[in-house]
């Protein structure tokens, strides 16, 4: 049992660590669109560090064979502020306390309260949002940002207190705040 516990430290740095190469972004070129360390033939796969200046908060691009991936930034107290990854689609935005406001992976958008609870979630033409007690609001689907088909409206209760069938010539949009 201790020997086990005198692992847990090494494995927790170990399992927290990505095992990507950081180097200043200084220190990275490109060339034909593709982005390299200076002085080498070979394509980076790493972590580009951006510090912070007065203009722009420290930031890491992520790399591989040469080919930019995503990038995360970061507020002044260094906690992850937003952070994007092409493929799949992936899109975080945190407050300046690390509390989760926004993400998005391909097809599925959420917005969150302030407490962290659910707002909004979007699954391609299926919507739905909630309270920020935690209760849904209402649901339904949005197409071209027009409501259609059958919205359901609930109480912060949870009680139904609405069904509309919306038609393609409403003209009734889906507000994504």
């Amino acid at each position: 049992m201790k020997k086990l516990l005198s692992l847990l430290p090494i494995l927790l740095i170990i399992s927290c660590s990505d095992g990507l190469k950081e180097i200043s972004e200084y220190k990275l070129v490109e060339r034909n669109g593709i982005t390299y360390e200076v002085n080498s033939n070979k394509p980076f796969t790493g972590v580009g560090i951006s510090e912070q200046t007065e203009y722009s908060n420290f930031s890491k691009n992520y790399y591989e064979e040469g080919k930019f991936i995503g990038w995360e930034e970061f507020h002044s107290n260094g906690n992850l502020y937003t952070k994007q990854f092409d493929s799949p689609l992936v899109f975080e935005m945190y407050s300046y306390d690390g509390q989760l406001e926004i993400k998005t992976l391909g097809d599925l958008h959420e917005v969150y309260h302030w407490n962290g609870q659910l707002k909004i979630r979007r699954i391609k033409d299926s919507w739905e949002s909630y309270f920020d007690n935690g209760q849904l609001r209402d649901t339904g689907s949005c197409i071209n940002e027009q409501k259609i088909g059958l919205w359901k409206t609930y109480n912060v209760n949870g009680d139904l207190v609405e069904s509309k069938e919306y038609k393609n010539n409403e003209k009734q949009k889906c507000y994504f705040e």
